[in-house]
């Protein structure tokens, strides 16, 4: 819905055109006759126009205001097999036929064309006996030849007017008309009839999620949940700043509060309020001209400010006053409707987001009161954990301990301090499960398919046990290929052979090292790290010198595996969590493997020469590595 500024006239086309010539008693076209989505259509041809540098409003700019998403046209044109790509670019070649003036301006008028396409659009309105004029009219005034495009033009255009009509049988209908019962006035938690396009089009109801059940249950934020209430309960300013921190919990603080309002646990004052979050993503995607996106955020604004007990959630609401972003418009609009008031607001930035972009807006920061969110302690993180992750164990599956839930929480705050607790600790907790689900589903397809190609190679390779060579050489004498030869008839290599080249010549002992080299990679990154954890293994694969010492290698860790995947994990462990982070962050956590500790055993002599009269300090973090 577009801003209501623009519908303020009686007449809609006097309103936009007021430099026109033509009286609208000589169009007999008003605001009554257009539907909401005709009216849409011609407030972006002014814009199409106005950014084409166009003096004056041409068919072709009806047409591609008509192919707008916010028209409703484009599920008509795909029902009729028509390519909508093709036709919005007919449409600005059209429109780069156009005169152009040296700049943009704001007095646009209707060529003598266009008028004649909305006349002709009234007809189609009794034609299709229809009570307003809607796109599916224009889009057939448009079509029609000598209206708005010559015969010649139209001999391009893969639509024709005949096409409308009939596929117009099933796509129009009369609108209902809604009886006199609609108030003009305000409603609680609604808007005047129809104004809630934009809100329902960029916002998301919060109240129909917690009514969905699609909002999780939120432990803690007493006292900041009661300071929304007093905040949201004031005459004036009832606007309030949420900063904190990334995981620190500003989007779980406002998912508690929708959850008091929906267990009637709020005030009697915000019984009835209705939580909306506008989507930003929303907001700015598909943008079709330039100023598109702060429009979008006006039809927001008077929506909120025609309507009572609505609350309007704008999260990383620092974007708004980034300079070069997509939303940039859309922060003085803000600004103008907290000046005139009328409106409630929660908002939430990042610390680096409040300091960068907000904090030197003094006009805005005085609009709202603030309040930072900290990090949680550990026991208090303890039981915001304790409280929610129950949803997790019930969606992987698997249980998990408390004293596992204080493992995880120690891990998180020490070594994913990317984020803040408690969503740091979440993150750990969901990634751990996650990837037991994953083992307990994949490792023994995975090691099998690793242990198929072993025993191919071992078949086919040269050596025996003991590392001797094969008595079944490739070739028996005098030249004939032996019956246990990888290779085929003709001189051809087997299918199944991991030898390479020709001329009827075996892997040669390095190159089978290389093979063998390959499979210790695969065992040690395709099956997953979980089992690898559990493996009693401090042996660098890289020091063993024989190919018969590396088969039996491989053999015995593809064993072990295969005997530790047979067992399904039911529930989560501290070598799990310790797994994980070893996987995202590369510390080697648990016990240092041997060969890491032969490169540390002289780093405290080392140090000691470098770094003088600190001894103490060295002892210290070498402890703490080992």
């Amino acid at each position: 819905m577009l801003p209501e500024s623009v519908f303020v006239s009686d007449n809609l086309i006097h309103l936009i055109y007021m430099s026109y010539n033509n009286t609208i008693e000589e169009l007999k076209i008003s605001t009554d006759n257009l539907s909401d989505e005709l009216k849409d259509a011609i407030y972006f041809a002014r814009e199409y126009a106005k950014e084409s540098m166009n003096e004056s409003i041409m068919p072709a700019h009806l047409l591609k205001a008509l192919l707008h998403k916010d028209v409703g046209l484009i599920s008509f044109i795909e029902q009729i097999d028509k390519d909508y790509y093709y036709l919005l670019e007919w449409a600005d070649i059209q429109i780069s036929f156009y005169p152009r003036t040296n700049k943009a301006t704001d007095d646009i008028y209707v060529a003598d064309t266009a008028h004649a396409v909305l006349r002709e659009a009234v007809s189609y309105k009794i034609r299709f006996d229809l009570d307003e004029i809607t796109p599916i009219c224009l889009l057939a005034s448009l079509t029609t030849p000598g209206v708005g495009f010559s015969y010649e033009q139209l001999k391009t255009m893969p639509l024709t007017t005949q096409e409308i009509i009939d596929g117009a049988g099933t796509a129009v209908s009369k609108p209902k008309k809604s009886g006199g019962t609609a108030s003009a006035g305000k409603s609680a938690g609604s808007s005047s009839p129809g104004s809630s396009k934009a809100l329902q089009k960029y916002c998301i109801n919060k109240n129909e999620q917690a009514d969905a059940g699609e909002i999780d249950p939120v432990i803690g934020f007493e006292s900041e949940i009661a300071i929304i209430f007093e905040v949201l309960g004031r005459k004036t300013k009832p606007n309030l700043l949420i900063t904190g921190e990334s995981g620190v919990g500003k989007t779980a603080l406002i998912n508690g509060f929708v959850q008091r309002i929906h267990s009637a646990e709020a005030p009697d004052f915000l019984g009835e309020a209705t939580v909306y979050e506008i989507d930003l993503g929303a907001m700015a995607a598909d943008s079709n001209y330039k100023g598109e996106t702060e429009d979008r955020f006006k039809s927001i604004i008077d929506e909120l400010q025609n309507s009572e007990n609505i609350i309007l959630v704008i999260e990383s609401v620092d974007k708004l006053f980034e300079k070069h972003g997509a939303l940039s418009g859309a922060a003085n609009i803000l600004k103008q409707a907290l000046s005139k008031g009328g409106i409630q607001l929660l908002c939430t930035a990042s610390i680096d987001g409040y300091t960068k972009n907000i904090e030197t807006d003094k006009e805005f920061v005085r609009k709202f009161e603030k309040i930072t969110i900290e990090e949680p302690n550990a026991d208090h993180c303890f039981r915001i954990l304790k409280g929610s992750v129950g949803l997790f164990e019930k969606y992987h599956e698997l249980s998990i301990s408390d004293a596992i839930l204080k493992d995880a929480i120690r891990l998180a705050k020490r070594y994913l301090n990317e984020k803040s607790l408690p969503d740091s600790g979440f993150d750990l907790i969901d990634r751990t499960m996650a990837m037991i689900r994953t083992m307990n589903s994949m490792s023994q397809k995975d090691i099998q398919a690793i242990q198929e190609k072993l025993d191919d190679l071992q078949h086919n390779s040269p050596i025996e046990e003991g590392g001797e060579m094969s008595s079944n050489p490739p070739f028996e004498e005098g030249g004939e290929m032996s019956s246990n030869s990888p290779f085929e008839g003709g001189g051809g290599m087997s299918s199944n052979s991991p030898f390479e080249g020709g001329g009827g010549m075996s892997l040669s002992e390095e190159e089978l090292m290389t093979q063998l080299n390959w499979i210790h990679y695969e065992v040690f990154h395709k099956v997953s790290c979980l089992l690898i954890a559990q493996l009693e293994d401090d042996v660098d694969f890289t020091k063993i010198d024989s190919s018969a010492e590396r088969f039996d290698y491989l053999q015995s860790v593809l064993d072990k595996l295969a005997e530790l995947a047979a067992e399904k994990r039911t529930e989560v462990e501290s070598s799990d969590l310790y797994a994980v982070i070893a996987k995202q962050t590369g510390i080697p956590l648990g016990k240092i493997q041997s060969k890491e500790r032969d490169k540390l055993v002289n780093a405290e002599a080392i140090l000691k020469k470098r770094v003088v009269g600190q001894d103490h300090a060295i002892k210290i973090i070498l402890d703490a590595v080992f």
